[in-house]
């Protein structure tokens, strides 16, 4: 698989991953805003300020793409993970862009409820880590 063929199928995913969720968001404003919450933060809502959030954010990015590019997976190994984690990360900033703010909308019942409310991005960025984690403990 040559390099262009292999970032290809990285940006198709992440695409695709994107659209879900801000069709997801869309469907939330458009026909259960009263289920919405509105995260100003970052990081599940816990970071406010603004200028650190937005760093958070940057120094995110560019350590996921330092991981992608110096990873000795096969391509086909990190392709989902890194997508899930990338569609994740640029969906959310989409929202600051669209809403200037995050939509969050899943909240997690009974003794859970502890949890902040958070987005169907978010989860594609924890199920990335995991499986990108489980990859690299698997090929060691």
């Amino acid at each position: 698989m040559n390099l262009s063929n292999k970032y290809l199928k990285l940006l198709i995913f992440s695409i695709i991953f994107i659209i879900i969720d801000q069709a997801v968001k869309w469907w939330m404003v458009q026909y259960h805003p009263y289920l919405i919450f509105a995260n100003s933060g970052v990081i599940f809502g816990f970071v406010e300020n603004p200028w650190l959030k937005y760093l958070l954010i940057i120094i995110g990015l560019i350590l996921l793409i330092w991981l992608i590019s110096k990873t000795k997976l096969p391509a086909t190994s990190y392709q989902l993970p890194a997508a899930l984690i990338i569609a994740g990360a640029l969906s959310n900033i989409l929202d600051r862009l669209i809403y200037g703010h995050v939509i969050d909308y899943i909240k997690l019942p009974g003794f859970l409820s502890f949890w902040p409310t958070f987005n169907l991005a978010d989860v594609f960025i924890v199920i990335g880590v995991i499986m990108y984690l489980h990859q690299l403990l698997k090929t060691e």
